[in-house]
């Protein structure tokens, strides 16, 4: 999970338990401290299902993939985002009644969908 979770700074150490096959918003709201409505979940696809046409076992299934989108003021003083974790960065222009944090921040949470074969 790209974000320090909640669970860890409590120190929970069976967080799989607590946490594990619940995807809502609320979970990763809850996780990543951001808003609900900061919060984008695709829709799950359906093409690994047993009874998605051709009917029968296909061999795949989907695991949730997270990324977020994460932002800072530079030591220069310029706001700067980074969508790989906090790997790169890049400034950008805000809007102007939006205050950008001194330190990263996690601004949104993006869960999306990868297809693992069996």
């Amino acid at each position: 999970m790209p974000c320090a979770t909640r669970a860890d700074k409590m120190g929970f150490k069976y967080r799989s338990l607590y946490l594990g096959g619940w995807h809502s918003k609320y979970r990763y709201a809850w996780q990543c401290e951001v808003n609900t409505s900061k919060v984008h979940i695709e829709n799950k696809p359906h093409d690994c299902e047993f009874l998605t046409a051709p009917l029968g076992e296909k061999n795949c299934d989907y695991e949730p993939a997270v990324g977020t989108l994460r932002w800072a003021t530079s030591t220069t003083g310029q706001p700067i985002a980074s969508y790989d974790e906090g790997k790169t960065w890049s400034t950008f222009t805000p809007e102007s009644n939006v205050r950008v944090p001194k330190y990263p921040t996690v601004e949104e949470v993006y869960v999306f969908w990868q297809k693992k074969e069996k």
